[in-house]
């Protein structure tokens, strides 16, 4: 059984290529919101997710998707992506 990774990002061809990219040794599921993804987690195990900082025009962001993971599923491995240029976001991010 592969293990299975969640992707975070609103931007569709990120999500698109990374699922290909990925999909022959994970099971990999995509969420185009923080709400969608924390529903996806909430709904089944997953052994790691993929998350962006940014999601642009939507409330909530991958700041408060690192916070419900740490909060609900601590030992799930977090993987961040940035193109931020401020890294005081990263930086903030790496801290949670």
């Amino acid at each position: 059984m592969k293990p299975k990774i969640l992707i975070v990002d609103d931007d569709i061809e990120i999500l698109e290529s990374t699922k290909i990219l990925l999909s022959d040794r994970f099971e990999v599921k995509t969420a185009q919101s923080v709400k969608q993804g924390m529903n996806f987690a909430r709904r089944g195990a997953i052994d790691v997710a993929l998350v962006d900082l940014n999601f642009e025009g939507q409330e909530e962001d991958g700041i408060r998707f690192i916070d419900f993971m740490s909060e609900y599923f601590p030992n799930t491995p977090l993987i961040v992506l940035s193109g931020d240029i401020d890294t005081s976001r990263i930086v903030e991010a790496t801290r949670r």
